[in-house]
């Protein structure tokens, strides 16, 4: 490690010195100081990106790398739902890696499909349509499923 020499003031050397012995590692105390200034600066560095990545627009329905596990698709955070139920439409979100239905939510598919259909006993993959963010359009659950399964459309 190479090394610089900064100017101390003369009297704050004097006091330490007479504070702490004549033999007291003043450049030891600096270098430390100096260090611990630095790393809790990076923490706060750390800490303000984290701030900024978490409060960003990208962030409002979770990590944007999180999602929900339908084996075997995986929905990535933001993804849109739909489904159709005694003529009507119905609309939920994956957010924070679970269904998100009006101020309720899912921890998986199909308690959100049942509970859409009233309680009744429901196949989510016939029922779901779904649209990830980087998509323009809502893709049919059961394709997406064989085209996982086989590479293939069905």
């Amino acid at each position: 490690m190479s090394h610089i020499a900064l100017l101390f003031p003369t009297d704050l050397y004097a006091r330490l010195l007479t504070r702490f012995g004549p033999d007291f590692d003043v450049t030891k105390l600096v270098v430390s100081l100096a260090s611990k200034h630095v790393a809790e600066a990076d923490t706060l560095v750390v800490e303000k990106e984290t701030f900024e990545k978490v409060t960003s627009p990208l962030f409002d329905d979770g990590d944007p790398n999180g999602g929900l596990a339908w084996s075997p698709l995986f929905l990535v955070n933001g993804t849109q739902l739909r489904m159709s139920y005694g003529q009507r439409t119905y609309h939920a979100r994956i957010r924070f890696d679970q269904v998100q239905y009006g101020e309720e939510q899912f921890p998986t598919m199909s308690q959100w499909v049942r509970k859409v259909a009233n309680g009744t006993s429901r196949n989510a993959w016939h029922d779901v349509w779904f649209k990830t963010p980087d998509s323009d359009a809502f893709q049919y659950a059961d394709a997406m499923r064989q085209v996982k399964r086989t590479g293939a459309f069905a």
